[in-house]
């Protein structure tokens, strides 16, 4: 039989990456602390374009524009503790479809816009984030027109230097 793995190495990180782990993982990279995903007029098109929306509609619902750029937005993730540090469990919401994937469920689900929520950036009652495109089987939802920065995660170049973070999120990784 033979062996199919594809492990990802890039030049200047300490790190491969098989990409398969991702199937085992509940989306560590698309939860947690609160952050930006960073979007460019062709990946916001592509996105709502799949999505079935028009860009004025598609943009309102999800993106926020931060500083001079757009960001895609997040929700609250109640199943992730920052007391803990950990997810407490899997999404147990029913699962959701276009167009009401961005209509939030209670009035606490999409949290911040224009990148300010409090000073600590913590959602209410130290629970996490995750991206709103996140569906409750730790899938992304807009795969095939995810942007730039997801596809090239974990190769950031602030990962060759700090990988604290990443080495606890992502079980694909392994240290050269």
């Amino acid at each position: 039989m033979q062996n199919t793995l594809r492990v990802i190495r890039k030049d200047g990180f300490a790190f491969e990456f098989n990409p398969e782990a991702c199937s085992l993982c509940s989306a560590g990279c698309c939860r947690g602390d609160s952050g930006n995903v960073w979007v460019n007029p062709g990946e916001i098109q592509n996105i709502c374009n799949l999505v079935g929306l028009n860009l004025i509609d598609g943009m309102n619902r999800f993106f926020e524009k931060r500083e001079n750029r757009y960001s895609i937005r997040e929700c609250v993730d109640d199943n992730y503790s920052f007391a803990e540090n950990k997810f407490s469990a899997p999404f147990t919401e029913n699962k959701r479809t276009w167009p009401d994937l961005a209509t939030p469920n209670n009035e606490n689900e999409i949290v911040h816009f224009n990148g300010k929520l409090s000073d600590v950036n913590q959602s209410p009652e130290n629970k996490g984030f995750r991206c709103i495109f996140l569906d409750n089987a730790h899938k992304c939802s807009i795969y095939p027109a995810r942007p730039l920065q997801c596809r090239t995660f974990p190769f950031w170049n602030h990962f060759k230097t700090d990988m604290k973070l990443l080495i606890q999120e992502c079980p694909g990784l392994k240290m050269l």
